[in-house]
């Protein structure tokens, strides 16, 4: 699969990690895979790694 290296693209990904953030899904993690499959991009790994790295702090709070 092509990586999907525009800046909007982007941009539009990490919108949607930021509405999984606020509506805090049962199934984040399948959403998250559900969206590296598809777009499997640098970004995504990126942003993705901040989003794991952001709830591991918050669960252990």
């Amino acid at each position: 699969m092509r990586c999907l290296t525009k800046e909007s693209k982007c941009v539009w990904i990490s919108t949607i990690f930021l509405l999984i953030e606020k509506v805090e899904l049962k199934y984040d993690f399948l959403v998250w895979l559900v969206g590296v499959a598809l777009f499997s991009c640098y970004c995504v790994y990126l942003l993705s790694l901040v989003w794991i790295l952001n709830r591991l702090r918050l669960s252990t709070r």
